[in-house]
């Protein structure tokens, strides 16, 4: 049988609220014996031009910040024996997520649900929603947690299905990956109460 997964692509703003993100995807691509890209996406404030020369000078700053982080995880994903490789590009973060995994062939895309603004929308925030609904692959989206966490394991899956094309494609998704990491699965459906007027004392 095939792998699950032989390529990962990891988006992070290395931001602190990523941690949890880089430390799944460098177990995962451990786990299945996979590579790892590392995409970090720098992008500019609404209304600031790039071209401008402080500007210009804040946006390599940013660059040696996220370079510092790519490269730790990195190192640390070596250590593991895991094969990394790393790219920092400008732009819109979802967007360039998005093109880049369709380009790599990743097998799945790893991020956290939050970045460093602290910007979001109901559920995740906006650039996490963005690559979910635009992904040319699956996406895992990673809470960050609280230190003293234990680590990063898969042992119980649980799946949501309506019984849609796309909720039963997620569950052979789960199934293969519950084979792979030797995890439970529990598939749930929950039917939603609905109101009909229809009077039941008769």
């Amino acid at each position: 049988m095939s792998r699950l997964m032989t390529r990962l692509l990891l988006a992070t703003d290395c931001s602190k609220e990523a941690v949890r993100a880089q430390e799944v995807a460098v177990f995962l691509a451990k786990a299945c014996q996979a590579k790892l890209d590392i995409l970090s996406v720098l992008e500019a404030p609404p209304g600031m031009d790039p071209e401008y020369q402080v500007n210009q000078l804040y946006l390599e700053q940013l660059h040696k910040e996220a370079g510092k982080v790519v490269d730790r995880v990195v190192h640390e994903a070596g250590e593991s024996g895991v094969e990394t490789k790393a790219s920092i590009l400008r732009g819109i973060p979802a967007q360039q997520i998005n093109e880049t995994a369709g380009g790599l062939k990743s097998d799945l895309v790893v991020m956290g649900t939050r970045g460093r603004t602290g910007l979001a929308h109901v559920l995740l925030g906006s650039t996490a929603e963005g690559v979910v609904r635009g992904a040319p692959c699956p996406v895992l989206t990673v809470r960050s947690v609280a230190k003293g966490t234990p680590p990063v394991g898969i042992t119980r899956i649980l799946v949501p299905v309506d019984f849609s094309d796309c909720s039963l494609e997620a569950m052979e998704y789960t199934i293969q990956a519950a084979r792979e990491f030797a995890a439970s699965v529990t598939i749930l459906h929950v039917i939603e109460p609905a109101s009909y007027g229809l009077d039941f004392t008769l």
